[in-house]
């Protein structure tokens, strides 16, 4: 959910701004306090000034956000503790950059929420989506700039990033499963449950000559877990299934050099039906019968890449990318997608011009 590492970097380079970090706990997560200091151990990994916050402190005395000016949300869900929500934070001027691409044409839940419309500065991608937020948003859109997509940024910036590929010399798939199995959510498009074996068999088959990435959303192992056929245990093994072989890596964190680097993704996650294509490469989508449930942006993403109407569709994709003839389906399409003005330095000249007085 961390999309605004460009961001930070800016800030920290600026000599107007002093961003730090501050990891609150997750309060619906599995193990909150390993979850929290997993979270921490990741920005002091990268250098970041960082300050944590766990559950058991008391929340009428401490009050971490005291002096700082800005607040970046990184989503506007009320999961952590009370006073981290917008409804405690209206006195300072907050921001919200979406933790994913809003796809779908469920405007209630991504633009009606209590931090949407409470936002100071509630970033946005492209004028669609504020299009919609004018006509559906409680305050109709009077806090959206348009500013691109912070997240997609990184994915064509020539900013270097480490390859975390195992087996960098053979061709680089990865397969991202969506967590709405058995209509769990309004757009319940993941077909994890059809194809989990299936995809397993394949990358055994192709163990000499592909290196596949299990880039599985974080909630599906939770609901598995839950799911009457599956379970901890059978869920356990498939996870450690795609650790067992050189070909196989589970990657649970973070993505960009992931998909940088990447050949390919198989996959049936909403955001990434867009986000993956600025990187020109080429994807293929599990589920061929969500369009109706898209909005336009979606629909552009989604008409854009080759569907699955049946399994052996995904062995013929997989070979087609061992073969190299495979072409960029979405030719063209990532040039339209990324702005002419990075997102970064399109929030830093807003930023720019309300606290520092100039633009630059």
């Amino acid at each position: 959910m961390w999309k605004t590492d460009l961001l930070y970097q800016a800030m920290e380079n600026h000599p107007a701004y002093c961003p730090s970090i501050l990891v609150v706990p997750r309060c619906n997560a599995d193990d909150i306090e390993a979850n929290t200091k997993r979270t921490e151990l990741h920005f002091l990994t990268k250098g970041y000034r960082v300050r944590m916050v766990m559950t058991g402190k008391d929340s009428h005395t401490d009050d971490e956000l005291l002096d700082d000016d800005i607040i970046f949300f990184t989503h506007p869900h009320n999961d952590s503790l009370e006073r981290f929500s917008i409804a405690h934070l209206r006195n300072k001027l907050t921001c919200y950059v979406p933790y994913f691409e809003m796809l779908d044409v469920n405007y209630s839940i991504h633009f009606n929420g209590p931090t949407e419309n409470l936002v100071w500065k509630f970033f946005q991608i492209n004028e669609l989506h504020k299009h919609i937020a004018e006509e559906h948003a409680y305050n109709r859109g009077r806090n959206i700039d348009v500013v691109g997509y912070p997240a997609t940024e990184a994915l064509y910036s020539d900013q270097s990033y480490d390859n975390p590929w195992k087996r960098p010399e053979l061709k680089k798939i990865i397969f991202a499963p969506h967590h709405s199995i058995s209509n769990s959510s309004f757009l319940s498009n993941s077909t994890f449950i059809e194809n989990a074996d299936y995809l397993r068999e394949l990358a055994i088959r192709y163990s000499g000559r592909v290196n596949f990435a299990f880039k599985p959303h974080p909630l599906l192992k939770d609901k598995l877990y839950r799911h009457p056929d599956w379970g901890v245990k059978k869920t356990d093994e498939y996870w450690a299934f795609w650790s067992s072989k050189p070909n196989l890596q589970l990657e649970e964190g973070e993505y960009v050099g992931l998909f940088r680097e990447s050949d390919a993704m198989i996959h049936d996650c909403t955001s990434f039906i867009t986000e993956y294509l600025y990187t020109g490469k080429p994807a293929l989508y599990l589920n061929p019968s969500i369009r109706d449930r898209l909005n336009d942006y979606g629909k552009l993403g989604y008409d854009a890449i080759p569907k699955v109407k049946e399994p052996t569709d995904i062995d013929r994709f997989i070979r087609s990318i061992m073969n190299g003839d495979s072409v960029t389906h979405n030719a063209g399409l990532q040039d339209k997608l990324r702005p002419a003005l990075s997102p970064t330095t399109h929030i830093m000249q807003i930023l720019n011009k309300t606290f520092v007085g100039t633009r630059g």
